[in-house]
C-alpha cells in the first residue's frame, strides 16, 4: 500500500502583503510563505491513512519547485514521510521560465507521470491553493491516471471487511451538509483546508529529515517531453468575448393583394423572435453535460481556443 500527497507552499495570508515603491507590484520577494492550509490538510489526512506499523503504508511526499521547496519536504521527512519527491526543471527547451510558471494543465502533465512512477493507491491534494484558488488540479490528475476522484474530503479511514479493503470518505456538500462515500484504490482526493494540530517532530527526527536523502526528477527522468507539457498548458486560454450572432430568418413574401399595413405587419412579425427556454431535471452531471453542450451549440464558447502566441 502507498500513499502520495502533493505538498505545495503558500504566502501566509496572516501577514499583509508589500508592494514595490516604484511599480505599485506586489513584492514577491517578501513574501513569507508557509505550507498551504489545504496542502496541510491532505497531509494529515494522508498521515492518519498510513495505519498501524504492522500494516503501515508507504508515505511519500512530492512537490514541484525549485530548491527552495525542500523545506516542506524536510518538514514532511520529520513528521513521518518515506520518501520525498522533488520534481524541477531550471528551464526546459524554448522555454523563458521554470516549470513553477507552469499552469494547472500542464502540471497535471508533469505530475500524473511522477506519480505513476512513484508508484500509489491514494493521491491526496489540497482542493485549491491559498494563492491561486483553481481548484483543478486534482481533478485534472484523476482524470489523467484514469482512477476514481473524491472531492471536498473533510476525513477519510480505511473500513476492512474479510474479503477487501475499502476507503471511507466524508466530504463536504453544499449548505453545510455531508456525505459518506465508499471507494476502492486507486483512487485521488481532493481534501478541503481545516484546522489542523500542529504537531512537532522531535530534535532527532528533525536532524534526520536534514540528513535525509530528497529525491530531484526532471522532464528527462519522468519521460515526459517539454513540448507535451507546453501543448498541455496552452488548451484552452480565453479570447476576447465575441456574442453570438443571430440566426437569419426567411420570411415570405407577402400577398400583394394584401393592404399595405398588414404586408409591413407580416415582415416585422419575421424578425422578432421570441425568448425560449428550457428546463433539465437531468441528475446534476448530466444536467451540467446539457448546460455545456446547449452553450457550445449556441456559440458562447467561441471565444475559447488554443493559444496560438506560444506557437510561434
Amino acid at each position: 500500500m502507498s500513499i502520495c500527497v502533493l505538498l505545495k507552499r503558500s504566502p501566509d495570508v496572516r501577514i499583509p502583503l508589500e508592494r514595490e515603491a516604484g511599480s505599485g507590484r506586489i513584492d514577491a520577494q517578501r513574501q513569507v510563505m508557509q505550507l498551504d492550509a489545504a496542502a496541510a490538510a491532505a497531509w494529515e489526512t494522508g498521515r492518519g491513512l498510513v495505519g498501524p506499523p504492522s500494516g503501515r503504508a508507504d508515505l511519500t511526499a512530492i512537490t514541484l519547485g525549485a530548491v527552495s521547496e525542500e523545506g516542506v519536504l524536510r518538514d514532511a521527512l520529520a513528521a513521518g514521510a518515506d520518501r520525498a519527491i522533488r520534481i524541477w526543471e531550471e528551464s526546459p527547451e524554448g522555454w523563458e521560465s521554470g516549470l513553477d510558471q507552469v499552469r494547472t494543465y500542464g502540471k497535471s502533465v508533469v505530475l500524473a507521470e511522477a506519480c505513476r512512477t512513484a508508484g500509489f493507491d491514494v493521491l491526496l491534494a489540497g482542493t485549491c491553493s491559498a494563492d491561486t484558488a483553481g481548484g483543478q488540479l486534482a481533478a485534472t490528475l484523476a482524470a489523467r491516471l484514469g482512477v476514481t476522484f473524491v472531492g471536498q474530503v473533510l476525513s477519510a479511514e480505511w473500513v476492512e471487511s474479510q474479503t477487501e479493503r475499502r476507503l471511507c470518505i466524508v466530504r463536504a456538500l453544499a449548505h453545510g451538509y455531508q456525505e459518506v462515500v465508499e471507494a476502492e484504490c486507486p483512487l485521488v482526493l481532493a481534501v478541503q483546508p481545516r484546522e489542523v494540530a500542529p504537531r512537532f517532530p522531535s530534535y532527532p527526527e528533525m536532524l534526520a529529515a536534514q540528513r535525509a536523502r530528497i529525491e530531484v526528477w526532471d522532464l528527462a527522468e519522468l519521460g515526459v517531453p517539454a513540448a507535451l507539457v507546453k501543448q498541455a498548458d496552452r488548451v484552452v486560454v480565453p479570447g476576447p468575448l465575441r456574442f453570438p450572432k443571430p440566426r437569419g430568418l426567411v420570411t415570405p413574401t407577402p400577398d400583394s393583394a394584401l393592404p399595405a399595413f398588414k404586408r409591413i405587419q407580416i415582415l416585422v412579425q419575421g424578425t422578432v423572435s421570441r425568448k425560449k427556454g428550457s428546463l433539465s431535471t437531468s441528475p446534476p452531471p448530466h444536467a451540467a453535460r446539457e448546460l455545456f453542450e446547449l452553450l457550445q451549440r449556441e456559440g458562447w464558447l467561441d471565444h475559447l481556443r488554443p493559444s496560438r502566441a506560444s506557437d510561434r
